[in-house]
C-alpha cells in the first residue's frame, strides 16, 4: 500500500465489527514523508495533503519531507527537471544532493556538470546531482588531479601527466628551488 498524503502522521483506527461486537481490528496506517523534490501541498477545500513534485525550472532539497514550497533554479548554474532531478551546468559544482549551494568552479572547464543534447533528450534525462569533472580532475570543485597528474604552477593551474611533460619536472623544481 503506497500514499502520497502528509508525511509522519499515523493513524489508529479501533472499529468493532458488526457480526462480533466482542472482537476489533487494529489498522495502523504510516504515510510516507515527501521525499526530495517533493513538497506537501494541502488542498484549501477539503484540507487533504499531498506530496507533489516541484515543476520543470524549481527544485526542493529539504530532506525533513515537511517542504511546502519549490524554490526557483538559478537557470545560470543549474537544470531543474522537475522533481530531484537537478543538476550543475557546465562550469559549475555541487557537493551532494541535498546541497542549496552550487558553486563556480576555480577552474571552469574542469567542472564538467551535466552535458547532454537537448535536441536528441529534451528533459528527459536523470542528472549527475553534483555534476562531473573533465577527464583529469577530481574532488571538490573539481580542482584536483587523479593519480598520474599533477598541477604544475598555481592551484587553478591545468592538470598535466607527470610521466610525459619533462617541462613541468622542470618548472616544479625551478619554482620550489
Amino acid at each position: 500500500f503506497n500514499s502520497t498524503a502528509i508525511p509522519t502522521t499515523t493513524l489508529y483506527l479501533n472499529e468493532n465489527l458488526i457480526l462480533t461486537p466482542i472482537n476489533s481490528v487494529l489498522v495502523q496506517i504510516t504515510f510516507r514523508g515527501c521525499s526530495l523534490g517533493e513538497v506537501v501541498h494541502t488542498s484549501t477545500d477539503d484540507e487533504v495533503a499531498v506530496c507533489q513534485e516541484c515543476q520543470t525550472g524549481f527544485w526542493q532539497i529539504d530532506p525533513s519531507g515537511i517542504a511546502v514550497s519549490c524554490e526557483a533554479c538559478d537557470p545560470a548554474e543549474m537544470y531543474c527537471f522537475g522533481g530531484s532531478n537537478v543538476g550543475p551546468r557546465p562550469g559549475y559544482w555541487r557537493m551532494n544532493e541535498t546541497a542549496d549551494i552550487v558553486l563556480q568552479c576555480p577552474r571552469t572547464e574542469s567542472c564538467v556538470g551535466n552535458q547532454f543534447d537537448f535536441s536528441v533528450t529534451g528533459y528527459n534525462v536523470t542528472l549527475n546531482p553534483t555534476g562531473e569533472c573533465a577527464e583529469t580532475y577530481t574532488g571538490h570543485l573539481c580542482n584536483n588531479c587523479i593519480d598520474g597528474y599533477a598541477k604544475a604552477g598555481e592551484s587553478d593551474s591545468k592538470c598535466i601527466n607527470c610521466s610525459t611533460n619533462a617541462f613541468a619536472y622542470i618548472k616544479l623544481v625551478l619554482i620550489l628551488g
